[in-house]
């Protein structure tokens, strides 16, 4: 039997878990969590971000839609209030540190950079600039 990999999987595997649960560990993105950890809340972001979900209610429709599609990655059941309390309470350094990594790999575009520099953590990136807007 042949295994195919979606689209959502290759994209999780852009991330290395490693990096994800070193900035979760650091950050304490999973103090006192039960069952919604900072990587479902991932995954979760992930979803509303290809699906260009704008609200909370639409993300967990969508999510509920195709729930017996999630059990590999663990997600259950997201609720609203679940997802809501994730994303006001945890920290969002976690996503950030994410994206620094992904950014120093070059994973996160690879034509037209543009040396920018973040007064936040010092650090100075090349980012993808476009001067076409309808590329975003």
């Amino acid at each position: 039997m042949r295994k195919l990999e979606t689209i959502f999987g290759e994209l999780l595997k852009l991330v290395p878990r490693y990096q994800f649960e070193k900035a979760v560990n650091q950050h304490q993105g999973d103090r006192y969590v039960k069952s919604y950890t900072t990587l479902h809340q991932y995954i979760t972001i992930l979803f509303s971000q290809i699906k260009k979900k704008d609200s909370i209610r639409d993300i967990v429709t969508g999510l509920e839609a195709n729930e017996s599609r999630w059990y590999h990655l663990g997600l259950t059941g997201v609720y609203r209030s679940t997802l809501s309390d994730a994303n006001n309470k945890r920290s969002f350094q976690v996503f950030e540190d994410l994206f620094y990594h992904l950014l120093s790999r070059r994973i996160i575009g690879t034509q037209n950079y543009k040396k920018i520099c973040f007064a936040a953590g010092q650090k100075c990136y090349n980012i993808m600039h476009c001067n076409d807007k309808n590329n975003f």
